[in-house]
Protein backbone atom coordinates (compact mmCIF):
# COMPACT_ATOMS: atom_id res chain seq x y z
CA UNK A 1 0.00 0.00 0.00
CA UNK A 2 1.58 3.61 -0.51
CA UNK A 3 0.51 7.48 -0.40
CA UNK A 4 1.11 9.45 -3.35
CA UNK A 5 1.23 13.21 -2.37
CA UNK A 6 2.99 16.53 -3.01
CA UNK A 7 1.61 19.41 -5.44
CA UNK A 8 1.44 17.31 -8.29
CA UNK A 9 1.17 13.65 -6.63
CA UNK A 10 4.75 12.20 -7.68
CA UNK A 11 6.11 11.12 -4.70
CA UNK A 12 5.55 7.33 -3.04
CA UNK A 13 5.90 6.66 0.50
CA UNK A 14 4.52 3.40 2.64
CA UNK A 15 1.51 4.38 4.24
CA UNK A 16 3.19 2.52 7.35
CA UNK A 17 5.06 5.49 7.65
CA UNK A 18 4.13 8.41 10.22
CA UNK A 19 2.78 11.71 8.12
CA UNK A 20 5.53 13.91 9.68
CA UNK A 21 8.11 11.70 8.88
CA UNK A 22 7.73 12.10 4.84
CA UNK A 23 6.77 16.03 5.28
CA UNK A 24 3.42 16.11 4.80
CA UNK A 25 1.23 19.17 6.65
CA UNK A 26 -1.61 18.60 8.63
CA UNK A 27 -4.71 18.85 6.32
CA UNK A 28 -2.55 18.17 3.00
CA UNK A 29 -4.42 16.18 0.33
CA UNK A 30 -3.18 12.55 -0.20
CA UNK A 31 -4.23 10.26 -2.66
CA UNK A 32 -4.04 6.43 -1.54
CA UNK A 33 -2.70 3.97 -4.31
CA UNK A 34 -4.43 0.31 -3.45
CA UNK A 35 -2.53 -1.11 -6.19
CA UNK A 36 -1.96 -5.14 -5.31
CA UNK A 37 -3.29 -4.28 -1.55
CA UNK A 38 -6.22 -6.52 -1.15
CA UNK A 39 -8.43 -6.35 2.41
CA UNK A 40 -10.68 -8.39 4.12
CA UNK A 41 -10.35 -11.44 1.58
CA UNK A 42 -13.17 -13.90 1.45
CA UNK A 43 -13.42 -17.06 -0.13
CA UNK A 44 -12.46 -20.71 -0.85
CA UNK A 45 -8.85 -21.33 -0.62
CA UNK A 46 -7.66 -24.46 -2.70
CA UNK A 47 -4.33 -26.81 -2.86
CA UNK A 48 -4.88 -29.41 -0.27
CA UNK A 49 -4.95 -33.13 -1.77
CA UNK A 50 -6.38 -33.72 1.14
CA UNK A 51 -8.92 -33.24 4.77
CA UNK A 52 -7.37 -29.81 6.10
CA UNK A 53 -7.22 -31.04 10.10
CA UNK A 54 -5.83 -27.55 11.33
CA UNK A 55 -5.66 -24.03 10.64
CA UNK A 56 -3.70 -21.07 12.60
CA UNK A 57 -3.52 -17.51 12.28
CA UNK A 58 -0.73 -15.71 11.47
CA UNK A 59 -1.55 -12.09 11.02
CA UNK A 60 -1.45 -9.29 8.78
CA UNK A 61 -4.34 -11.69 6.98
CA UNK A 62 -1.91 -14.37 6.72
CA UNK A 63 -3.20 -18.21 7.20
CA UNK A 64 -1.41 -21.44 7.78
CA UNK A 65 -3.42 -24.73 6.98
CA UNK A 66 -2.07 -28.70 7.69
CA UNK A 67 -3.64 -31.12 5.52
CA UNK A 68 -3.56 -35.16 5.85
CA UNK A 69 -1.71 -34.57 2.34
CA UNK A 70 1.05 -34.33 4.64
CA UNK A 71 1.83 -30.72 4.49
CA UNK A 72 1.52 -26.70 5.22
CA UNK A 73 0.24 -24.46 3.07
CA UNK A 74 1.04 -20.61 4.32
CA UNK A 75 -1.51 -18.20 2.91
CA UNK A 76 -1.12 -14.65 2.12
CA UNK A 77 -3.66 -11.62 2.45
CA UNK A 78 -4.63 -12.29 -0.94
CA UNK A 79 -5.55 -16.19 -0.27
CA UNK A 80 -2.79 -17.44 -2.50
CA UNK A 81 -0.44 -19.97 -1.77
CA UNK A 82 3.03 -18.51 -1.31
CA UNK A 83 4.70 -21.29 0.90
CA UNK A 84 4.61 -25.22 1.30
CA UNK A 85 6.28 -26.84 4.11
CA UNK A 86 7.21 -30.83 3.71
CA UNK A 87 9.07 -32.46 6.47
CA UNK A 88 7.63 -35.33 6.15
CA UNK A 89 6.36 -36.67 8.80
CA UNK A 90 3.29 -38.61 7.97
CA UNK A 91 -0.63 -36.87 8.03
CA UNK A 92 -0.17 -33.52 9.41
CA UNK A 93 -3.61 -32.85 12.40
CA UNK A 94 -1.98 -29.50 13.78
CA UNK A 95 -0.49 -26.10 13.43
CA UNK A 96 -0.09 -23.16 15.96
CA UNK A 97 1.95 -20.05 15.08
CA UNK A 98 4.90 -19.73 16.93
CA UNK A 99 5.22 -16.22 16.62
CA UNK A 100 8.04 -14.29 13.85
CA UNK A 101 6.81 -16.52 11.29
CA UNK A 102 7.84 -19.61 12.61
CA UNK A 103 5.35 -22.72 12.99
CA UNK A 104 4.66 -25.75 15.05
CA UNK A 105 3.20 -28.96 13.85
CA UNK A 106 1.97 -32.27 15.41
CA UNK A 107 1.81 -35.53 12.85
CA UNK A 108 1.66 -39.01 12.56
CA UNK A 109 5.01 -40.12 13.35
CA UNK A 110 3.69 -39.31 16.92
CA UNK A 111 6.34 -36.01 16.67
CA UNK A 112 6.25 -32.32 17.10
CA UNK A 113 7.97 -30.17 14.26
CA UNK A 114 9.39 -26.79 14.70
CA UNK A 115 9.47 -24.79 11.59
CA UNK A 116 11.77 -21.87 11.04
CA UNK A 117 10.07 -18.54 9.26
CA UNK A 118 11.84 -19.64 6.05
CA UNK A 119 9.99 -22.52 5.75
CA UNK A 120 12.82 -24.93 6.82
CA UNK A 121 12.63 -27.78 9.73
CA UNK A 122 14.25 -26.59 12.90
CA UNK A 123 13.79 -29.05 15.23
CA UNK A 124 11.58 -32.50 15.85
CA UNK A 125 10.22 -32.85 19.57
CA UNK A 126 10.45 -36.59 20.40
CA UNK A 127 8.44 -38.23 23.33
CA UNK A 128 4.77 -38.90 22.58
CA UNK A 129 4.27 -42.64 21.83
CA UNK A 130 1.15 -42.02 19.79
CA UNK A 131 0.09 -39.37 17.10
CA UNK A 132 0.37 -35.69 17.95
CA UNK A 133 -3.31 -33.96 17.48
CA UNK A 134 -2.91 -31.05 18.64
CA UNK A 135 -0.42 -28.34 19.19
CA UNK A 136 -0.46 -24.42 20.60
CA UNK A 137 2.29 -22.04 21.94
CA UNK A 138 2.38 -20.99 24.90
CA UNK A 139 3.79 -17.83 24.15
CA UNK A 140 7.39 -18.27 25.90
CA UNK A 141 8.84 -20.04 23.09
CA UNK A 142 7.50 -23.14 25.04
CA UNK A 143 4.75 -25.99 23.01
CA UNK A 144 2.36 -27.62 24.15
CA UNK A 145 1.10 -30.44 22.30
CA UNK A 146 -1.99 -33.54 22.68
CA UNK A 147 -1.53 -36.91 21.69
CA UNK A 148 -3.77 -40.54 21.66
CA UNK A 149 -0.86 -41.71 23.92
CA UNK A 150 -3.36 -39.49 26.53
CA UNK A 151 -1.08 -37.47 27.64
CA UNK A 152 -0.21 -33.69 27.14
CA UNK A 153 3.46 -32.56 26.86
CA UNK A 154 5.10 -29.03 27.68
CA UNK A 155 8.35 -28.27 25.74
CA UNK A 156 10.48 -25.82 26.55
CA UNK A 157 11.96 -23.56 23.80
CA UNK A 158 14.62 -25.82 23.23
CA UNK A 159 12.33 -28.76 22.34
CA UNK A 160 13.45 -30.69 24.94
CA UNK A 161 10.13 -31.89 27.08
CA UNK A 162 9.35 -30.10 30.94
CA UNK A 163 6.63 -32.15 31.87
CA UNK A 164 3.88 -34.66 30.87
CA UNK A 165 0.03 -34.00 31.96
CA UNK A 166 -1.51 -37.81 33.01
CA UNK A 167 -4.86 -38.35 33.68
CA UNK A 168 -7.05 -38.27 30.66
CA UNK A 169 -8.54 -42.25 30.40
CA UNK A 170 -7.98 -42.22 26.64
CA UNK A 171 -6.79 -39.66 23.85
CA UNK A 172 -6.62 -35.95 24.19
CA UNK A 173 -8.17 -34.38 21.08
CA UNK A 174 -7.22 -30.77 21.43
CA UNK A 175 -5.21 -28.67 23.83
CA UNK A 176 -5.77 -24.81 25.09
CA UNK A 177 -4.30 -22.04 26.74
CA UNK A 178 -6.45 -20.05 29.82
CA UNK A 179 -3.60 -17.92 29.40
CA UNK A 180 -2.91 -17.43 32.74
CA UNK A 181 -0.18 -20.34 32.61
CA UNK A 182 -2.86 -22.83 32.86
CA UNK A 183 -4.30 -25.43 30.15
CA UNK A 184 -7.65 -27.17 29.37
CA UNK A 185 -7.77 -30.30 27.36
CA UNK A 186 -10.53 -32.57 25.87
CA UNK A 187 -10.50 -35.98 25.32
CA UNK A 188 -11.92 -39.15 23.80
CA UNK A 189 -13.07 -40.08 27.52
CA UNK A 190 -15.54 -37.45 27.28
CA UNK A 191 -14.08 -35.28 29.74
CA UNK A 192 -11.65 -32.08 30.37
CA UNK A 193 -9.45 -31.30 32.11
CA UNK A 194 -7.87 -28.01 33.72
CA UNK A 195 -4.03 -28.15 34.28
CA UNK A 196 -2.29 -25.94 36.52
CA UNK A 197 0.80 -24.23 35.41
CA UNK A 198 2.74 -26.83 37.42
CA UNK A 199 0.95 -29.44 35.55
CA UNK A 200 -1.49 -30.65 38.14
CA UNK A 201 -4.86 -31.43 37.04
CA UNK A 202 -7.49 -28.59 38.90
CA UNK A 203 -10.42 -29.12 37.76
CA UNK A 204 -12.50 -32.18 35.96
CA UNK A 205 -15.13 -31.22 33.76
CA UNK A 206 -17.88 -33.54 32.96
CA UNK A 207 -21.09 -33.06 31.66
CA UNK A 208 -20.71 -34.30 27.41
CA UNK A 209 -22.29 -37.69 27.11
CA UNK A 210 -19.46 -38.16 23.56
CA UNK A 211 -16.26 -37.46 22.90
CA UNK A 212 -14.94 -34.02 23.33
CA UNK A 213 -13.42 -33.15 19.87
CA UNK A 214 -12.79 -29.67 20.77
CA UNK A 215 -11.65 -26.63 23.58
CA UNK A 216 -11.06 -23.70 23.54
CA UNK A 217 -10.26 -20.62 26.14
CA UNK A 218 -12.82 -17.21 26.03
CA UNK A 219 -9.92 -15.51 27.90
CA UNK A 220 -11.89 -14.98 31.18
CA UNK A 221 -11.63 -18.32 32.91
CA UNK A 222 -14.27 -19.83 30.90
CA UNK A 223 -13.87 -22.87 28.69
CA UNK A 224 -16.10 -23.92 25.72
CA UNK A 225 -16.11 -27.40 24.06
CA UNK A 226 -17.71 -28.93 21.26
CA UNK A 227 -18.61 -32.72 21.70
CA UNK A 228 -19.11 -35.75 19.18
CA UNK A 229 -23.02 -35.26 21.17
CA UNK A 230 -24.12 -32.52 19.05
CA UNK A 231 -23.40 -29.58 21.30
CA UNK A 232 -21.27 -26.84 22.34
CA UNK A 233 -20.85 -26.48 25.88
CA UNK A 234 -19.83 -23.01 27.99
CA UNK A 235 -17.69 -23.86 31.77
CA UNK A 236 -17.80 -20.95 33.81
CA UNK A 237 -14.54 -20.00 35.44
CA UNK A 238 -15.27 -22.21 38.79
CA UNK A 239 -16.25 -25.55 36.15
CA UNK A 240 -20.23 -25.40 36.20
CA UNK A 241 -21.62 -25.87 32.91
CA UNK A 242 -23.33 -22.18 32.23
CA UNK A 243 -24.78 -22.87 28.75
CA UNK A 244 -25.51 -25.55 26.15
CA UNK A 245 -26.04 -24.28 22.78
CA UNK A 246 -27.59 -26.61 20.58
CA UNK A 247 -28.37 -26.33 16.89
CA UNK A 248 -25.83 -28.70 14.96
CA UNK A 249 -27.15 -31.70 13.32
CA UNK A 250 -23.67 -33.63 13.43
CA UNK A 251 -20.22 -34.17 15.87
CA UNK A 252 -19.42 -30.78 16.58
CA UNK A 253 -15.34 -30.97 15.39
CA UNK A 254 -13.92 -27.81 16.50
CA UNK A 255 -14.58 -24.76 18.72
CA UNK A 256 -12.79 -21.03 18.39
CA UNK A 257 -13.32 -18.13 20.72
CA UNK A 258 -14.11 -14.95 18.83
CA UNK A 259 -13.72 -12.71 21.19
CA UNK A 260 -16.14 -10.78 23.14
CA UNK A 261 -17.89 -13.92 24.75
CA UNK A 262 -19.28 -14.75 20.56
CA UNK A 263 -18.11 -18.79 19.87
CA UNK A 264 -17.50 -20.73 16.15
CA UNK A 265 -18.12 -24.07 16.06
CA UNK A 266 -17.76 -26.27 13.18
CA UNK A 267 -19.94 -29.89 12.41
CA UNK A 268 -19.59 -32.58 10.26
CA UNK A 269 -23.04 -30.95 9.41
CA UNK A 270 -20.89 -29.33 7.26
CA UNK A 271 -21.66 -25.72 8.63
CA UNK A 272 -20.51 -23.48 10.97
CA UNK A 273 -22.47 -21.74 13.63
CA UNK A 274 -21.68 -18.05 15.14
CA UNK A 275 -23.05 -18.29 18.79
CA UNK A 276 -23.72 -14.89 20.24
CA UNK A 277 -22.71 -14.28 24.25
CA UNK A 278 -26.27 -15.28 25.40
CA UNK A 279 -26.10 -18.88 23.50
CA UNK A 280 -27.80 -17.85 20.82
CA UNK A 281 -27.11 -19.03 17.23
CA UNK A 282 -26.74 -15.51 15.30
CA UNK A 283 -25.34 -16.83 11.55
CA UNK A 284 -25.04 -20.06 9.82
CA UNK A 285 -21.95 -20.60 6.99
CA UNK A 286 -22.92 -23.13 4.47
CA UNK A 287 -20.28 -23.85 1.30
CA UNK A 288 -18.53 -27.10 2.44
CA UNK A 289 -19.49 -30.18 1.17
CA UNK A 290 -17.81 -32.14 3.91
CA UNK A 291 -17.49 -32.27 7.23
CA UNK A 292 -15.65 -29.12 8.54
CA UNK A 293 -12.19 -30.15 11.06
CA UNK A 294 -11.16 -26.69 11.92
CA UNK A 295 -12.20 -23.16 12.77
CA UNK A 296 -10.12 -20.41 13.66
CA UNK A 297 -11.09 -16.30 14.39
CA UNK A 298 -9.21 -14.12 12.23
CA UNK A 299 -9.35 -11.11 14.72
CA UNK A 300 -11.19 -8.59 12.38
CA UNK A 301 -14.97 -10.12 12.47
CA UNK A 302 -13.57 -12.87 9.66
CA UNK A 303 -13.21 -16.76 10.77
CA UNK A 304 -11.87 -19.34 8.61
CA UNK A 305 -12.72 -22.93 8.58
CA UNK A 306 -11.01 -26.10 7.11
CA UNK A 307 -12.58 -29.54 6.06
CA UNK A 308 -12.67 -32.82 4.74
CA UNK A 309 -13.90 -31.10 1.21
CA UNK A 310 -9.98 -30.48 1.13
CA UNK A 311 -10.62 -26.39 0.87
CA UNK A 312 -10.40 -24.06 3.38
CA UNK A 313 -12.84 -21.10 3.27
CA UNK A 314 -12.33 -17.31 5.02
CA UNK A 315 -16.03 -16.28 5.89
CA UNK A 316 -16.92 -12.33 5.47
CA UNK A 317 -18.61 -11.08 9.51
CA UNK A 318 -21.82 -11.53 7.22
CA UNK A 319 -21.50 -15.07 6.17
CA UNK A 320 -20.08 -14.63 2.73
CA UNK A 321 -17.33 -16.32 1.44
CA UNK A 322 -17.47 -15.52 -2.24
Amino acid sequence: MQVLYGPDKVDVVPLTLRWEEVGVAEGALVQVDWRGVVTNFTGVLQGHTSTVNAVANLGNGKIASASHDRTVRIWNASGKCEKILDGDSGFLFAVAHLGNGRLATGAFDETVRIWGADGESEKVLKGHTDLVVSVISLGDGRVASGSYDRTVRIWDANGECQMVLEGHQDDVYSVASMGDGRLVSGSYDGTIRIWSADGQCERQLTGHTDIVRSVASLGDGRVISGSYDMTVRVWSADGWCEMILEGHTGVVSCVASLGKGEIASGSADKTVRVWGADGQCRQVFKGHTDTIVCVESLGDGRVVSGSQDFTLRVWSPDGQCE
